[in-house]
């Protein structure tokens, strides 16, 4: 079993550099979104990130969330983080999002494949998988 939990952030050796948790990179970018910094939000996406949508480019995906995020009051909240490896440098993460803005508000279980690179771990895909109750 290849799943790792939130509890192991801590027992991990910070002093190992190759290591920048999986589990801390979706809380900054979760924090990034819920603070409306659009640039550091869209540094988490890899250029070959590849959007759901069918036919949708990374540069279209990019301007729509943009202009999606403006001046948006959004709080994002994650949690119950679980990691799987699928291959050498790229992992699954799952986790639940609690999303809740002016007009809108929903829970689910969402999953975000990230890819190491030299800059750090960035998305290569995002879906949601389950709808859960708001709660």
């Amino acid at each position: 079993d290849m799943s790792r939990g939130l509890g192991d952030v801590y027992k991990r050796q910070p002093t190992d550099p190759d290591r920048i948790n999986e589990d801390e990179v979706i809380l900054g970018w979760a924090t990034a979104w819920s603070d409306n910094d659009i640039e550091t939000y869209l540094s988490y996406y890899a250029d070959e990130f590849q959007p759901l949508q069918q036919g949708q480019s990374r540069e279209q995906w990019e301007a729509l969330r943009r202009s999606r995020l403006q001046n948006q009051d959004i709080r994002i909240i994650v949690s119950n983080a679980s990691v799987h490896e699928i291959r050498g440098d790229v992992v699954e993460v799952r986790f639940t999002q609690r999303y809740t803005s002016r007009s809108y508000k929903d829970r689910v279980i969402k999953s975000i494949e990230m890819i190491r690179t030299d800059a750090g771990w960035r998305f290569i895909s995002e879906q949601e998988i389950e709808k859960l109750p708001f709660q």
